[in-house]
């Protein structure tokens, strides 16, 4: 019966401590990122888009969500679901007024980072300068017209202005364009390597703009 009493007794403390592991909220970290890490898991993130595997996508946002920044694994669960929801709303949407309907959900999303972080970025500003660039590139805009709305959007949520960030931002979209060049269904892993590469150096910058 005390041994019993002991299992039981471990089995309680082991549920405690996962309970708060996965549910306590953290202060996440967006400024600890890892460059070369960000660029592998945003590579694979542009992948499952583009082959619409939203559970592979929904999988590399939660990594990006709980490795990189740090948030709490519910949160992170959270994040990815709002983030893969808004890009599957935007995905099936034809027009722009169709394609606002992600906006709640980026707000949602921006807001819970805002909330964990303790950044004092503006929320909807971020939320819609995120869609913002969405609707760029399906309008056809040059790559330097929507990396630096990219650039943009990520001066907002840091609150920096400098040249990395802007150069990063249009690292990213010259990575984004390279893709639609290349048609996306043709991409072979050769193709996908250099779009890591490039994002690799693109969020060394970021790394570097934001600590400025």
């Amino acid at each position: 019966m005390k041994r019993l009493r002991i299992i039981w007794l471990g089995v309680l403390a082991a549920g405690i401590a996962t309970g708060l592991y996965v549910f306590v909220p953290r202060h996440a970290d967006l400024r600890g990122f890892h460059p070369t890490e960000m660029a592998r898991l945003e590579t694979q993130m542009w992948r499952c888009y583009y082959a619409r595997s939203y559970a592979g996508l929904g999988w590399y946002l939660y990594r990006t969500c709980r490795d990189e920044y740090g948030f709490s694994p519910a949160d992170s669960v959270r994040l990815m679901a709002l983030a893969a929801r808004a890009a599957k709303l935007f995905q099936d949407s034809r027009n722009e007024t169709e394609s606002s309907r992600a906006l709640p959900d980026l707000e949602r999303y921006y807001a819970l980072i805002q909330r964990r972080s303790g950044m004092t970025f503006n929320v909807a500003r971020a939320a819609e300068l995120e869609l913002r660039w969405w609707q760029m590139r399906r309008r056809l805009a040059t790559p330097e017209e929507y990396g630096r709305t990219i650039a943009e959007l990520m001066g907002e949520i840091y609150q920096r202005q400098n040249a990395d960030l802007q150069q990063a931002g249009q690292l990213r979209a010259t990575a984004m364009a390279f893709c639609d060049k290349q048609g996306h269904g043709k991409m072979r892993d050769a193709d996908w390597q250099q779009v890591e590469t490039q994002l690799s150096e693109a969020y060394r910058l970021y790394h570097r703009g934001v600590h400025l």
